[in-house]
């Protein structure tokens, strides 16, 4: 498997931030209702406001990150959901809304969520995605992500992606 440096997803982060005029911070309670209406309109089996709810507010477990556009923080694009098991980085969720898609925010997502985890010296980064979904799977696969050769985890819709680092 390729390895990827801190340097280049930093460096990719910060010019799809800059790009797209992106403000990436830790989401907030008052998000919830935000981060409820995206994972609504973007998944087939969505996540409840419990769930999320739940996620937001275990931050010593999880990590939530919102991207929203400038000039307006509090307008949410997309989030992510991760959390960093030594040594890997689990992403748990990503979703972004319908009117802010194909523009970078995905990818700035996720490459802001490799640089955290880098920052705290994983070794390898992980996601499942439906085995349907050919536009995640290119997706993942744009940024870096490859099927791994284990199937510890597999589900049976579902396939593991992973990315490692030096």
């Amino acid at each position: 498997m390729k390895a990827v440096e801190l340097g280049q997803i930093l460096a990719k982060a910060r010019d799809f931030r800059r790009i797209n005029r992106l403000l990436i911070r830790r989401a907030q309670a008052s998000d919830l209702g935000s981060i409820s209406a995206i994972e609504h309109g973007a998944h087939l089996r969505p996540w409840s406001r419990v769930s999320i709810a739940k996620e937001l507010a275990n931050d010593n477990i999880s990590s939530f990150w919102v991207a929203c556009q400038r000039p307006q923080p509090e307008k949410v694009a997309g989030y992510i959901c991760f959390r960093i098991i030594q040594p890997e980085l689990y992403i748990l969720n990503l979703a972004v809304e319908k009117g802010f898609r194909r523009r970078g925010i995905g990818s700035c997502l996720i490459l802001t969520c490799l640089g955290l985890g880098l920052r705290r010296k994983i070794k390898r980064a992980v996601l499942d995605v439906h085995r349907e979904n050919e536009r995640a799977i290119g997706f993942y696969q744009g940024l870096g992500f490859q099927f791994s050769d284990s199937n510890q985890r597999n589900k049976k819709n579902f396939a593991v992606m992973e990315m490692h680092f030096p």
